[in-house]
C-alpha cells in the first residue's frame, strides 16, 4: 500500500469523493490539510499528502539584470544565511 488510510466518516462531503481529485479538509486542530485521493473504498480512502509537483523536474530560466561587487555586509549576510542553512 502506498498512501495513508483515512476513514470516510472523518471526511466532510464524503458523498462527493472521487478518485484522482485533490481535496482540502481541516484536521482536529483546525489546520488545513490537502491531499490527493488515490483510492476510494467503501469505508476509507487512500490519500497522498505529497505536493502535486513532488517528483517532477523543474526548469527555471532567468536573466541577470545587475552585477556588483559584494560589500562586506553582503558577504556577512551570505555567510550567515549559509550557516543557518547548514544548521549552524
Amino acid at each position: 500500500m502506498n498512501g495513508y488510510k483515512i476513514s470516510i466518516s472523518d471526511l466532510s462531503h464524503s458523498e462527493r469523493l472521487k478518485e484522482g481529485k485533490y481535496y482540502e479538509e481541516f484536521d482536529s486542530n483546525g489546520k488545513l490539510i490537502k491531499f490527493y485521493l488515490k483510492e476510494l473504498h467503501s469505508d476509507y480512502v487512500l490519500a497522498d499528502f505529497n505536493h502535486p509537483a513532488a517528483g517532477k523536474s523543474l526548469v527555471l530560466n532567468g536573466t541577470i539584470s545587475e552585477v556588483k561587487i559584494a560589500s562586506m555586509q553582503d558577504i556577512l549576510v551570505a555567510m550567515n544565511a549559509n550557516q543557518c542553512a547548514e544548521g549552524g
